[in-house]
């Protein structure tokens, strides 16, 4: 995938997550954030929600079908 297609896809996995949960912040960590990534490295994302009604596991797994929704999962 060229750099310029997972940007894209980045920024929209991050739209989806702010829609999805309303998030304080979300980081980027790992070797993306540090800059020593390889071209099929993943992207680690920290996603902070301060308040939500959810419980954490639940959280996970809605995450992860927002995620698994744009087929990059």
């Amino acid at each position: 995938m060229s750099t310029e297609r997972q940007t894209d896809v980045l920024d929209e996995v991050v739209r989806w997550l702010v829609d999805a949960f309303q998030p304080e912040r979300i980081y980027l960590f790992g070797s993306r954030a540090r800059g020593d990534h390889h071209e099929d490295s993943d992207y680690d994302l920290m996603v902070l929600v301060l308040d939500s009604d959810c419980e954490s596991h639940e959280r996970i797994v809605e995450a992860h079908r927002v995620v698994a929704g744009l087929g990059v999962a």
